[in-house]
């Protein structure tokens, strides 16, 4: 994939649609959950992890449940891996609503749409 190709792909607002697609493609948050888009809707600590995410140019996606359980996902783009494997690679980490990281990981988009998991370069 060539570079200008994936520098298109990265700007936020991409790198954004491809966070949504592989959380709610993996089934990763729970059914009866909303998506928040509105960082000042969020809960404080996750307010804050979310702005963080804005200042260093990474995308964030978060979802809750009507109990106050929270799911929040950064990510973002490496350019090098996703050259490497001519797909976009995201690299994901997962907070829960305490504001702890759950999980790390980074996810290759598959040649048939489906997200899959890939080792860290």
């Amino acid at each position: 994939m060539h570079t200008m190709t994936l520098r298109a792909i990265k700007h936020p607002s991409n790198v954004d649609v491809l966070l949504r697609e592989l959380v709610q493609s993996r089934g990763i948050v729970p059914e009866g959950t909303y998506e928040i888009c509105d960082r000042a809707s969020l809960p404080p600590v996750l307010q804050r992890l979310a702005e963080y995410a804005d200042h260093t140019g990474h995308s964030w996606a978060c979802w809750l449940d009507d109990v106050g359980r929270g799911w929040l996902f950064i990510a973002e783009m490496p350019l090098p891996q996703s050259r490497d494997r001519g797909r976009p690679v995201l690299r994901v980490d997962h907070f829960g609503e305490d504001g702890v990281i759950r999980d790390t990981g980074q996810w290759v988009a598959g040649p048939e749409g489906k997200w899959e998991s890939c080792a860290a370069d």
